[in-house]
C-alpha cells in the first residue's frame, strides 16, 4: 500500500502550501495521504486546507486522507481562555468531517484499509512532551521547573501562551472556554500514550501491518543535539519516550510517521517480537529554513514510502 505524507505546513506563512500539495499528490497516486500536524491554529484555514489536500488526494485515487492535530493546531486564544482538550474533542473533528479527511486522535476509530498482502491499520494521536527526550547535557543548568516555565532567558516555548488542558475532570465552560488549573505536561503525555495503546490493542490481530502516526516526536533518533544551549533546550518540548515505548511494544507496527521537528529525519527502531519499525519524518517548514522555492520543498517533502 502506498502512503505518501508530510508535515508542518504553517500556512500562514506559506501561501499557496495546500495547492501545491494537493497537486503533487494528485501525481504521486498514494493510496492514503498522510498530514502529521500544524497546519494552523486558525479553524476556517484549516478546514480549506485539508479540503483542498483531500480533494488533491482523491484526483489521484487515494482511498483516504488523515490528519493528526499539531500543538499549533490545538493553540486557541489566551483572552477567550478556549480549550484546547475542546478544541480537539470537537472543533477539530468538525472541521475534518466537513473536509472529507479522517482524524486519528484519543477515542477516535484507527483506520484499516483491506489490501492484497492484508489489512493495513492507521492508528495516531497528537502526542505531547513529558521533557525525556531532552538534551541531557544540559541538565547541569536547566532545571525541570524552568522546563515546566518554558521559558529560558529571551526565549519562550509558545505552548505556555496558546495550549490549555483542563486538569483532572473539569468540564469545559461554554464554547469551550476554561479558567482554572491546567494539566501538567507529563499528563497530557501520559493520557495521549495510553490513548495510541488504546488504538493498537484495539487492531492486534485484525491488521497485517499498522502505521502510525503522531505529531511529536515518539524516538530520540528522530531529535536534533546541536550542542547549543538554546536549540538543544527546546529539545525538551519534542516529545515523549513513553510514545515510542508504545509504538516499539506492537509488533505488527512497520512504519511511524511524525511531525513537529522542521528536520527531515528517519531511524530504524528495534520492536517486539523481532524486527525493525521505519520511524520518520518529512515536514514543509518556516520559509526562513529552506534554500528553495516552495515548489520545491513539496516535491522534496512530501515523502512516500509502500507498506
Amino acid at each position: 500500500m502506498r502512503v505518501a505524507w508530510t508535515s508542518d505546513l504553517h500556512v500562514d506563512q506559506n501561501r499557496g502550501i495546500a495547492e501545491l500539495i494537493a497537486d503533487r499528490l494528485a501525481v504521486l497516486r498514494p493510496e492514503v495521504a498522510i498530514l502529521a500536524g500544524d497546519l494552523t491554529h486558525a479553524l476556517e484555514p484549516l478546514e480549506h486546507t485539508l479540503a483542498t489536500i483531500a480533494a488533491g488526494a482523491r484526483a489521484g485515487g487515494a482511498r483516504a486522507t488523515l490528519y493528526v492535530a499539531g500543538n499549533h493546531d490545538l493553540w486557541v486564544d489566551p483572552r477567550t481562555g478556549g480549550s484546547s482538550r475542546a478544541k480537539l474533542a470537537n472543533d477539530l473533528p468538525a472541521a475534518c468531517a466537513r473536509a472529507g479527511v479522517r482524524m486519528l486522535a484519543p477515542g477516535a476509530e484507527p483506520l484499516l484499509l483491506d489490501d492484497a498482502g492484508g489489512a493495513v491499520a492507521f492508528c495516531g494521536v497528537p502526542g505531547w512532551y513529558d521533557y525525556s527526550l531532552r538534551a541531557t547535557w544540559l541538565d547541569g543548568e536547566v532545571t525541570l521547573a524552568q522546563y515546566e516555565r518554558k521559558r529560558r532567558g529571551r526565549l519562550v516555548w509558545q505552548d505556555v501562551n496558546f495550549f490549555r488542558w483542563p486538569a483532572g475532570d473539569a468540564d469545559d465552560g461554554p464554547g469551550g472556554a476554561t479558567a482554572g488549573p491546567l494539566e501538567p505536561d507529563a499528563a497530557v503525555a501520559a493520557l495521549m500514550e495510553r490513548a495510541l495503546a488504546a488504538q493498537l490493542d484495539a487492531v492486534r490481530g485484525r491488521a497485517a501491518r499498522t502505521v502510525v502516526v503522531t505529531h511529536f516526536l515518539p524516538f530520540e533518533e528522530l531529535v536534533l543535539v546541536r550542542q547549543h544551549p538554546l536549540w538543544d533546550f527546546l529539545n525538551a518540548y519534542m516529545g515523549s519516550r513513553g510514545l515510542g515505548a508504545v509504538i516499539a511494544a506492537a509488533p505488527d507496527v512497520v512504519l511511524a510517521i511524525s511531525g513537529h521537528t522542521h528536520i527531515r529525519r528517519e531511524a530504524r527502531i528495534p520492536r517486539a517480537g523481532g524486527g525493525t519499525l521505519l520511524a520518520a519524518t518529512s515536514p514543509i517548514g518556516y520559509p526562513r529554513e529552506r534554500q528553495c522555492t516552495l515548489a520545491e520543498r513539496v516535491v522534496d517533502r512530501v515523502r512516500v514510502v509502500d507498506v
